[in-house]
């Protein structure tokens, strides 16, 4: 089959799925817990990132706003520039003409700017290892960084009740015996 990349890209490229579904998790889980309500059956992330947003602009400012702000932001980017251009585009397998070898390629279809964002024209991204590698980095290191993100919202949350030190480490100098029993030493 002419459209089939090697059998190292295609692993790649599940590792890049995965990494793209755990992180549209993360998103979708921290925005609910920002804006509480029913999941959206068939809603986007962006639906979930227009509502928390919503709900951030009423905090007071802080450094542990200013992080959740920016995860967020992170994270859309990399779903829409990485998730979205790569699983949504058209496989394509054109010839060089120099060469006459095949080369593979992602077409990203031209999509119309929505929020603020300006129209993207079609264009090709490349169908390589490498790239789907570090595409998948960012993703898993956004997703890394969900639990602390997690507690950057409950520290930022001008309801919240939580102990600011047991969100940060909450197994920092954790009891050796947990049940106080001396027996159970």
């Amino acid at each position: 089959m002419v459209y089939a990349p090697d059998n190292h890209t295609l692993r790649e490229l599940g590792r890049f799925t995965w990494a793209a579904m755990l992180l549209e998790d993360a998103v979708i889980s921290l925005c609910r817990v920002i804006a509480p309500g029913p999941l959206i059956s068939g809603g986007l992330v962006s639906q979930y990132l227009a509502e928390a947003r919503d709900v951030l602009k009423g905090w007071p400012s802080s450094a542990d706003l200013t992080e959740v702000l920016t995860w967020l932001h992170d994270a859309e980017t990399a779903l829409d520039e990485e998730r979205n251009q790569i699983l949504h585009a058209t496989p394509e397998a054109l010839i060089n003409p120099d060469t006459g070898e095949y080369v593979r390629s992602f077409g990203v279809m031209p999509r119309k700017g929505r929020q603020g964002k300006p129209d993207r024209p079609y264009r090709r991204r490349p169908v390589e290892v490498g790239h789907l590698r570090d595409a998948t980095r960012r993703m898993a290191m956004l997703d890394a960084r969900f639990a602390d993100i997690d507690a950057a919202v409950m520290l930022a949350d001008p309801n919240s009740t939580m102990d600011p030190a047991k969100l940060r480490n909450p197994f920092a100098n954790p009891s050796p015996n947990p049940s106080g029993n001396p027996s159970d030493g």
